[in-house]
């Protein structure tokens, strides 16, 4: 093998080992901007989720709520005149029933 051959073999060795370091940073870096992008997104989904039965907690209680007093009893101011004739008027309590 002459000079220049060796002089050419050796300098496109050391640029192909260049090109496969820079690659290999590049690789590692965009597996870490990954892991972080990862990292984020997982943390948000966790916030969401976290949000979401907060969220449900609140509608239940609010249903609860509405619930009872939809069953309450109730009072009704009422007048008229009776099947006598007569009137008449009062108060009332009315219990729903479901």
């Amino acid at each position: 093998m002459s000079k220049a051959d060796l002089k050419t073999l050796v300098s496109e060795i050391q640029t192909n080992k260049a090109k496969a370091e820079a690659l290999a940073e590049a690789l590692t870096s965009e597996r870490e901007i990954f892991g972080a992008y990862e990292n984020s997104i997982e943390q948000l989904i966790a916030v969401q989720q976290a949000e979401r039965e907060s969220a449900q907690a609140v509608i239940k209680q609010l249903q609860r709520q509405l619930q009872r007093q939809l069953n309450a009893p109730a009072l009704e101011l009422y007048t008229g005149y009776n099947s006598e004739d007569r009137w008449e008027g009062g108060i009332r309590i009315v219990w729903r029933l479901n």
